[in-house]
């Protein structure tokens, strides 16, 4: 594998990276005849969010794969954050970035060409894995919205970074953002923020539901998704099953975000201390589904 980027493209690259490596703790990178896929999935199994870059986003891309066939491996977050940071020196002094694998496929090297004839060179080991799939549907969710990814970052900023979950309402005609606690009494500040429909381009809601999921998982995303989309995707079903956030810029990449939802009988757990509310809800969160192919490095898709 061989790809080579321009200043403008390795910027959304190390962005894309940077936001996995805050959901997950390893990065994968699955490489195919003509793209490049990244991806994550954090500890508990609740977020799952993959990157798909196509030839057309590179400058230069070669593999030597044969068709059909994937080219897998993971790196630790941390290692990626180190070599893919976006600092000021990246955006006014790298002119272009190449990264292949080297060493008998067993380390990524990450050069950057930098202004002055500098070239800074990194070397990350690389570690074989099995090919991560979310298993989901578009299709088959009941309900599909599209929003624009600056609104949708203004509602989510009118909540408290400390209101660990969200809850989405879904009514025939109208949308409901909230924070969802456990706690009642007159010390307790519920947020509500309603949509009509015609907030949204596209509002399609077959089923009513009401689902709730991790509020710090979404931001996460949404700084990367306004980057590359100016509209999001919502895709849902009912409490228990994922709920789906895709973004996509023309035919270069594309962005899509599982997260684990809670299911319906989540609220029937008892009042107590904050914190104890929020391990116990974490707990009771549906895991996103994950399939794993294969235990090679190369293979069939």
């Amino acid at each position: 594998m061989i790809v080579v980027l321009q200043p403008t493209e390795l910027i959304v690259l190390v962005r894309a990276i940077n936001s996995l490596g805050k959901l997950g703790h390893e990065v994968y990178f699955e490489c195919g005849t003509n793209d490049l896929k990244i991806k994550t999935v954090n500890a508990t199994r609740s977020s799952f969010a993959s990157v798909h870059f196509r030839e057309v986003f590179f400058d230069k891309f070669s593999s030597p794969l044969p068709s059909g066939s994937l080219q897998r491996f993971k790196i630790p977050s941390s290692s990626c954050s180190n070599v893919f940071k976006l600092t000021s020196a990246m955006e006014r002094f790298v002119l272009k970035c190449k990264m292949f694998l080297s060493s008998q496929d067993t380390v990524l090297t990450v050069q950057y060409f930098c202004k002055f004839g500098i070239v800074k060179t990194y070397n990350m080991s690389i570690i074989d894995c099995e090919q991560l799939e979310a298993v989901y549907s578009l299709e088959e969710s009941a309900n599909h919205l599209v929003i624009s990814a600056r609104l949708l970052g203004e509602i989510i900023n009118n909540f408290r970074q400390s209101s660990e979950e969200l809850t989405i309402l879904l009514d025939s005609g109208e949308c409901t953002f909230q924070n969802h606690t456990f706690q009642t009494g007159p010390s307790m500040i519920t947020t509500q923020i309603p949509l009509n429909a015609t907030e949204f381009d596209v509002y399609r809601v077959h089923s009513k539901c009401e689902v709730t999921f991790c509020q710090k998982e979404l931001r996460v995303i949404l700084s990367f998704c306004e980057l590359i989309s100016p509209m999001i995707r919502i895709y849902c079903d009912r409490p228990g099953k994922p709920i789906i956030f895709a973004c996509t810029h023309e035919a270069r990449l594309s962005a899509r975000y599982v997260f684990a939802t809670f299911p319906s009988d989540g609220s029937s757990l008892p009042n107590s201390q904050r914190s104890e509310c929020s391990r116990r809800l974490s707990s009771s969160r549906t895991p996103v589904p994950l399939q794993h192919i294969s235990t090679l490095s190369t293979g069939e898709k």
